[in-house]
């Protein structure tokens, strides 16, 4: 069964972390493109947030706990790595609800009023959250590999 939830486990982040890869590549590829294809973008980075990464976010949690109660190799919650991994699913959580989400609408808006700068803002706003969430489940990631924190 930890074999299963392992794999559950890291795909999730696989998305979640390829998710980010891939919208902020796409995002710049889209400087000069017409008023609907940006219009059409920034409604499917909202979507893409509100389900893919949510539903990335939740897995990743979910199956972590598991991992963690399951364990029989000494993991417990206070272990440093496991505690990274608990920091930026909240941290992630918390800028996807207070700062991707918002930037999201805001882009949509400005789109639509033909706003260029209060697009290009929100733009910056997004990559700026994409790269700060990278940043973090990349430490998650190379933090879980070295079980920092277990003595082997």
């Amino acid at each position: 069964m930890s074999d299963t939830l392992l794999v559950i486990h890291i795909l999730a982040v696989a998305v979640w972390f390829g998710g980010i890869l891939a919208l902020s590549f796409a995002a710049s590829t889209l400087q000069g493109a017409d008023a609907a294809a940006r219009r059409w973008f920034a409604d499917a980075q909202l979507a893409v947030g509100r389900i893919v990464f949510s539903a990335a976010g939740i897995l990743t949690l979910i199956t972590g706990i598991w991992l963690v109660i399951d364990s029989e190799a000494g993991i417990s919650m206070g272990s440093t790595f496991v505690s990274i991994g608990f920091a930026v699913v909240i941290i992630g959580t918390a800028l996807g609800i207070a700062v991707y989400a918002p930037a999201c609408k805001q882009m949509i808006a400005a789109v639509d009023a033909g706003d260029a700068a209060a697009e290009g803002a929100a733009s910056r706003k997004l990559m700026t959250t994409n790269a700060v969430n990278a940043i973090l489940l990349l430490i998650a990631v190379v933090s879980m590999v070295g079980r920092w924190g277990i003595k082997f």
